[in-house]
């Protein structure tokens, strides 16, 4: 084997197979082949080679870490397969409850009531009276059930937190508020279109049933058509989304 260090010439020195030497450097009954090992100048030469040395012992260790995981544990393979398939009976069971659960319906309609109270008042049912979108189509003011309506007033500038408070309360019942006035009124910004309706009812006459002054009044009306409460005034946040929820409850009037 002979070393080279820089450009000095390199020496031959025959080693046994113990790695003993001849007396006199001559071969003392083993070679090794002849190779050559350089060993250069600069130790960042051999850095290339360094870094593939540590991969490799990385790889070789990971390989005998999975080896001993799989098949040297006192299961063998049988636990890893196992943790599969209850991870796979896991992931299987909360999908299914995902996709089967059953979600909340909105309210339907039901066949329209005829309560012994007086339309236009609570526990009756609203008046017989049609409603005009931005385009002038009619609709019939009895065919919105259940219902969430806010009748408001001509040029209401105070009307838009209420507005908002009730069709959030709506959305959470799964209903869509309608907003009436004589006028078609303005959409307060942050309402979509699918959360609010508006609509207008031009003759004045159902403001003036349900007495709206200067401040919007909220209507909650069945499935049945009958108008089951008149707010003047809101209540709290949960105590109106437990009202508007309450009206998928309802019954039918008697």
């Amino acid at each position: 084997m002979a070393l080279r260090h820089g450009k000095a010439h390199p020496e031959k020195v025959s080693f046994d197979k113990d790695g003993r030497p001849g007396a006199d450097g001559s071969a003392a009954g083993w070679d090794a082949g002849g190779d050559d090992l350089t060993v250069p100048d600069d130790i960042h030469e051999l850095e290339a080679d360094i870094r593939a040395y540590h991969r490799e012992r990385r790889a070789a260790g990971r390989r005998v870490f999975f080896r001993k995981l799989f098949l040297g544990s006192r299961f063998g393979i049988t636990l890893p397969v196992l943790l599969a398939a209850l991870f796979l009976a896991a992931l299987y069971s909360i999908v299914m409850l995902v996709v089967a659960s059953p979600r909340p319906q909105a309210p339907h309609s039901r066949a329209l009531a005829s309560p012994k109270v007086a339309p236009g008042r609570v526990g009756g049912l609203l008046p017989k009276l049609q409603l005009h979108d931005s385009q002038g189509a009619g609709t019939p003011l009895r065919s919105l059930r259940p219902a969430v309506l806010l009748l408001t007033p001509t040029g209401c500038t105070s009307c838009a937190e209420p507005i908002r408070s009730v069709a959030t309360a709506a959305e959470h019942g799964r209903l869509t508020l309608t907003i009436i006035g004589t006028k078609t009124p303005d959409r307060p910004t942050g309402i979509a279109e699918s959360l609010a309706l508006i609509r207008s009812e031009p003759t004045g006459k159902l403001l003036r049933t349900y007495h709206v002054g200067s401040k919007p009044v909220t209507l909650l009306v069945r499935p049945d058509g009958v108008v089951s409460k008149v707010l003047a005034k809101l209540p709290g946040s949960s105590a109106l989304d437990a009202d508007v929820r309450a009206l998928a409850d309802s019954g039918p009037a008697r």
